[in-house]
């Protein structure tokens, strides 16, 4: 669940290793790599301010600098960095540096 106040700045979406991430809008990817906490991660910008993150992936399809348009296939679901504790996506939406509960975001 999206918590803020406990450090949980996005919400976790169970998904077997492997499964595909699709880019929630059109954007440029502004991150593409390893972090040891999250492991391989990509975060896009998008028009208006927006930032999407996807964390915990096992391989990332999309490098820096590169255009990404809506539902593109960015990336593979994962159990990457010290933070993940099972296969899943971590998702962040953020808006002029403020996190974001992307379940109030989504359409369906």
């Amino acid at each position: 669940e999206f918590n803020p106040e406990e450090g949980h700045y996005g919400i976790d979406i169970v998904a077997k290793t492997g499964s595909p991430i699709y880019a929630t809008a059109s954007g440029y990817v502004i991150f593409s790599d390893y972090t040891v906490e999250d492991g391989y991660m990509i975060i896009i910008i998008h028009p208006n301010d927006y930032i999407s993150v996807y964390k915990h992936c096992l391989s990332l399809l999309k490098y820096k600098r590169e255009k990404i348009i809506q539902s593109e296939m960015i990336a593979l679901s994962g159990n990457t960095g010290h933070k993940s504790h099972g296969p899943h996506l971590h998702f962040e939406i953020w808006k002029n540096g403020q996190p974001l509960d992307p379940q109030k975001l989504f359409i369906n």
